[in-house]
């Protein structure tokens, strides 16, 4: 299985504050995967899940670029 891993700090479980983890994509599924440091608790969704939300939830990041 091919995979990427990454480690990232962000608010992870919902409680607290930021806290470390790792993201792990699976090149051959587009399953993400993010385990908080820690924790038994894992979170999955698919790349296209993502990137469909990235789309729709304003981010506040928004660069709008002519193709």
């Amino acid at each position: 299985m091919s995979t990427a891993s990454f480690k990232v700090f962000g608010k992870l479980d919902g409680a607290g504050g930021n806290k470390p983890g790792t993201l792990t994509i699976d090149r051959e599924t587009g399953e993400v995967i993010v385990r908080p440091k820690g924790s038994r608790t894992v979170y999955k969704s698919t790349l296209g899940s993502i990137a469909t939300m990235v789309c729709v939830v304003d981010l506040k990041t928004t660069v709008r670029e002519n193709l």
